[in-house]
C-alpha cells in the first residue's frame, strides 16, 4: 500500500480497539505496537486449526443446513465509503448472499461490542466489494467453539460509519481520547505504556520527535483526563 493509501485508509481492526478502549486505538495511531501476550499467540495457532477445518466442511460453520456455493479465507477488504482497510477470515456465498465470519481468540456467553462492530465494518466492506447483501455475519469464538450470528441491522451500520468518522477526526486534529479504564486493562497490551510508565513510551517511539510527541501527549491526555462521548446524538 503506498504512503497516500496508507493517510486515506485506516485499518478496520482499529475499529474493535476503539470500541475497547479509546486510548488503546489511540496508541496504535500513534505507531505504538501491542505487546504480544501467551494468549495472543495460543489463539491464533488455535485459529489456523479451525480454517482448516473449514475447509473441509460442506456447511457454515458445520452448524446449519445451508449450502456454501464458494467460500473463501483471509479476503483483503477496501471501504473508499468508509475509509477502512483490513482483511477478514473467511467470507461464504450461499447463493442469494453472502455470510461474513470472523474468528476470535476468546470465550464466552456472548460477543463483545467490539467484535461486533469490527466484523459489522468487514461486512459492510464485504458487501461494496461483492455487490451482494450480507445475509448476516458471524463472531465465532475459537476457545469455547461457539458461533454467533447476527444481522447487519441499521443501527449497527450508523455505529460503524460513526466510530470510523470519530477516528479519522482523532487522528487529524492529534486529538488525545481517554481512557477506559478497569478490569480490561490487565489483558490490554497497552497498560505498560498507559499507566505513566512514561519512559517505556519513549524507547517505543524513540529518542528523536516521534517518542518527545508521545511522551508529551500522554502527560496532555493524563492532565485532561475527562470522559468523552464516543456514540452520536
Amino acid at each position: 500500500m503506498s504512503e497516500d493509501e496508507e493517510a486515506k485508509y485506516i485499518p478496520v481492526k482499529w475499529v474493535e480497539n476503539y470500541t475497547y478502549c479509546p486510548r488503546q486505538f489511540y496508541f496504535l495511531a500513534m505507531g505504538l505496537r501491542e505487546r504480544q501476550t501467551e494468549f495472543m499467540a495460543e489463539g491464533k495457532e488455535e485459529q489456523e486449526g479451525i480454517e482448516e477445518k473449514e475447509r473441509r466442511r460442506q456447511t457454515v460453520l458445520a452448524k446449519r443446513k445451508e449450502k456454501v456455493v464458494q467460500r473463501w479465507f483471509d479476503v483483503p477488504l477496501k471501504s473508499d465509503q468508509l475509509g477502512l482497510v483490513g482483511q477478514v477470515d473467511m467470507i461464504i456465498d450461499v447463493g442469494d448472499g453472502i455470510v461474513v465470519v470472523d474468528f476470535k481468540d476468546a470465550s464466552g456467553s456472548r460477543p463483545t461490542d467490539g467484535f461486533v462492530y469490527q466484523t459489522s465494518a468487514y461486512s459492510m466492506m464485504a458487501e461494496e466489494r461483492f455487490g451482494k447483501p450480507v445475509k448476516s455475519f458471524i463472531v465465532y469464538y475459537v476457545k469455547s467453539d461457539k458461533a454467533f450470528e447476527l444481522q447487519l441491522t441499521d443501527s449497527l451500520r450508523r455505529h460503524v460509519e460513526f466510530v470510523a468518522r470519530r477516528m479519522r477526526m482523532i487522528i487529524q486534529r492529534e486529538e488525545i481520547p481517554y481512557a477506559q479504564r478497569g478490569k480490561r486493562c490487565t489483558s490490554c497490551g497497552f497498560r505498560y505504556a498507559c499507566r505513566g510508565r512514561l519512559w517505556e513510551i519513549r524507547k517505543m517511539g524513540g529518542s528523536g520527535t516521534t517518542g518527545f510527541y508521545l511522551m508529551w501527549g500522554y502527560c496532555l491526555a493524563m492532565w485532561i483526563g475527562r470522559p468523552e462521548s464516543h456514540r452520536e446524538n
